[in-house]
């Protein structure tokens, strides 16, 4: 889905592409017309049509080479090379166009040298007037949200950089959880630290937040967890660093429940059912490790993880898939595997099937973790 940050983005360096796509054709009119008088004396309807199909030409370009990508942050050797490209591809379209079309303007190649010569220039410069633009006055542009970072000192710095590089969004204060009382007040990399781990919560209540970002040590993040349904309630859209969700074994979304579903006469299946279940996985895990200090699958060490969770070919082709498609860190691929084992363990099977993997994978594959 496209945010509206994006189809801002499209507009805004569309237009302009534009702008300097017309200034290009103006500055080879009165150069190659007006100068060097290698124009012939064309009528208005020739020139309506061949800048209509210049305009349409640029516009396939545009959607052929991205120029919204990363446009803050690529280099000027990015954005030659960029200007390279689309022009060069922009003037065999443009010509593909004037001789399927027929059209009368055809015969100036010195114009549509001219205009591509022109454009090579004006485009990286065009592009470093809107990166300043962006980056300087967003909230002249009337897209600004507003975010607030919550984090240790040695991590706040780099969180800072990383977030105002993008230009839709305003870094409005920091909570540094170790913060004394007397820190709080000054400033890290021009932002003002509000809090720290007392007072955090009391300033996002009041600050007027659109988004939170939350980077905490390790040790700290369970912990942490009770306070993300109320950011969530307040309605923050919170965003984690990855080894925060490492720590947390299953990621479920709980939609509402709408009014059919509760009035099906379906019978779910009896707590007591469950239990039985539960308590037979329980007496496996037991038997599985009787002598050890791991009471249950959730605490197996590597080694154990290698001799109780093994893979089958189709398990091991599903694993790789999931790597690769959630990004998936080595503490999230034994959390998965201990999550498989239990979940065989819970339907009596001796090995984790490909059905079990995937439940398993599923519990990490919440929008939390996109």
């Amino acid at each position: 889905m496209i945010t509206k940050r994006e189809k801002l983005q499209y507009v805004y360096v569309f237009l302009t592409d534009i702008a300097a796509l017309a200034a290009s054709v103006i500055l080879a009119w009165l150069i190659v017309g007006g100068i060097m008088g290698q124009l012939l004396p064309y009528s208005v309807l020739d020139w309506v049509q061949a800048l209509v199909l210049l305009v349409l030409a640029y516009t396939v370009t545009f959607f052929c080479f991205d120029q919204t990508e990363n446009i803050v942050k690529r280099t000027r050797g990015q954005e030659a090379k960029l200007s390279i490209k689309s022009n060069l591809l922009m003037m065999v379209i443009y010509s593909a166009f004037l001789t399927l079309s027929k059209a009368v303007l055809q015969d100036s190649r010195y114009f549509l040298v001219g205009v591509v010569s022109f454009n090579l220039f004006l485009l990286p410069a065009a592009h470093g007037l809107l990166k300043k633009l962006l980056v300087k006055a967003p909230d002249s542009l009337q897209n600004e949200t507003l975010v607030g970072i919550v984090t240790t000192g040695d991590h706040a710095g780099k969180m800072i950089r990383e977030i105002s590089n993008d230009w839709s969004r305003r870094v409005c204060g920091v909570a540094l959880l170790e913060a004394t009382g007397d820190a709080i007040g000054t400033k890290v990399e021009n932002i003002e630290i509000k809090a720290n781990y007392d007072t955090f919560m009391n300033w996002l209540r009041r600050a007027a937040l659109d988004e939170v970002y939350i980077d905490v040590p390790m040790d700290s993040g369970e912990s942490f967890i009770p306070y993300l349904e109320e950011m969530e309630s307040m309605g923050l859209t919170v965003h984690f660093r990855m080894p925060l969700l490492d720590r947390i074994d299953m990621h479920v979304e709980v939609p509402s429940v709408e009014y059919e579903a509760m009035r099906r006469k379906e019978q779910p299946e009896p707590s007591s059912a469950i239990r039985e279940r539960v308590n037979a996985a329980r007496e496996v895990q037991k038997k599985r490790f009787a002598g050890t200090e791991v009471s249950c699958n959730a605490y197996m060490t590597p080694a154990m993880i290698g001799q109780y969770c093994a893979l089958d070919a189709a398990g091991e082709k599903l694993m790789q898939g999931a790597f690769e498609r959630l990004g998936l860190t080595a503490r999230s691929h034994d959390r998965i595997l201990r999550m498989a084992r239990t979940i065989a363990d819970l339907e009596g099977s001796e090995r984790i099937e490909a059905a079990h993997l995937a439940e398993a994978i599923q519990y990490r594959s919440s929008s939390t973790l996109k």
